[in-house]
């Protein structure tokens, strides 16, 4: 797949089904009496596209991260949702309460609405914040929150660098630390590389490792901690079937083969669908962190050498790794674990 093919993620992505809301307390948030999951109805946003060329992609658990170029120069940035006020929040709850009953109830009568101000229901953000790029705007240029009421963007990751930190282990002056598929073998096999930002620039990532998310890859440990990018729509997936069924894809997600949390498609004309574990009410993580897809994947470092004044503690453990090839992307975690281990010992 060529990159040039990559969708980077610049606003909400939909489900590929129609949701539906269930009055049971959700398994993915805590704290909420209700959850959203997938009918066996195609999205009304994905009607039309069966003809059109498109790519499928797993869908990984990470934080948001989006390579921004501005005057010349890149930068790493850390998602950021613009979010309503606490009146404006407990006013929400209040909408989303009688929009389910309406749904709930066949939706009969008057859909019930609520209008957000962009000058006063929403809070501040940083003065370096910028919205994402395919956020709708109104007529007055102003981005338009989402149903949730939040608007996604982007801050630098320099903005706040105790909140950001592990965004800062993947950057070594002018250069991230990604995994990829195997630039030279078959796609099933990954490599981890350092790329400058220039190669990267306006593309979208997630950061995935020992402290995001809980882990759910099972990678590294509290005191070798292990994080590194990866782009969007870049670990393909070959499904057993092209075909969008419900029955056929929840069939699928409940296979041994099946370890990932989720499947995005990516289409010719820009659009994306997303479809994940809680969507069809399946449980993610895994019991077996490290037996996830990722993390079973064989993988290789390819690392460049550079002459750095201040080089980074994990891109120097890899680059003492270059050329190594691993069984699984947790081998490789383990063994920055061992080396680290074996410094200790020879101090």
């Amino acid at each position: 797949m060529h990159e040039s093919s990559l969708c980077p993620v610049q606003s909400k992505i939909h489900c590929i089904f129609e949701s539906k809301v269930e009055p049971v307390p959700s398994t993915k948030r805590h704290g909420q009496n209700y959850k959203v999951v997938a009918s066996n109805i195609l999205s009304q946003h994905a009607v039309g596209i069966e003809k059109i060329e498109k790519h499928v992609t797993e869908k990984i658990d990470g934080t948001c991260c989006y390579v921004y170029s501005c005057n010349g120069k890149s930068y790493l940035y850390a998602r950021f949702d613009r979010k309503p006020t606490k009146p404006v929040e407990k006013k929400l709850r209040q909408y989303f309460a009688k929009h389910n009953r309406w749904e709930r109830d066949g939706k009969e009568g008057e859909e019930p609405t609520f209008q957000m101000n962009y000058n006063t229901d929403l809070k501040s953000v940083p003065e370096e914040w910028i919205p994402a790029k395919l956020i709708k705007r109104d007529e007055e240029n102003f981005p338009i929150p989402g149903r949730n009421g939040h608007t996604p963007g982007w801050v630098p990751i320099s903005s706040d660098t105790k909140q950001y930190s592990w965004h800062h282990t993947v950057v070594e002056e002018e250069r991230l630390l990604v995994v990829r598929n195997n630039s030279s073998a078959d796609t099933t096999s990954l490599e981890i590389v350092d790329l400058s930002f220039s190669q990267l620039s306006e593309q979208t990532f997630e950061l995935v490792g020992t402290s995001i998310n809980a882990n759910p890859y099972g990678l590294g440990s509290k005191d070798q901690p292990f994080h590194f990018l990866v782009q969007h729509g870049s670990i393909t997936i070959d499904l057993p079937s092209t075909q969008i069924e419900y029955d056929q894809l929840k069939s699928w997600f409940t296979s041994d083969d099946c370890k990932v949390e989720g499947l995005v498609w990516h289409y010719s004309n820009g659009k994306m669908f997303k479809l994940h574990r809680h969507h069809m009410d399946l449980k993610w993580p895994l019991p077996d962190k490290s037996g996830s897809t990722l993390s079973q994947k064989s993988i290789v470092v390819r690392m460049q050498e550079h002459n750095i004044a201040h080089p980074s503690k994990l891109f120097e453990d890899l680059r003492n790794l270059n050329g190594r090839a691993f069984a699984t992307l947790h081998e490789l975690s383990n063994s920055l674990n061992v080396g680290k281990k074996d410094n200790e010992k020879e101090n």
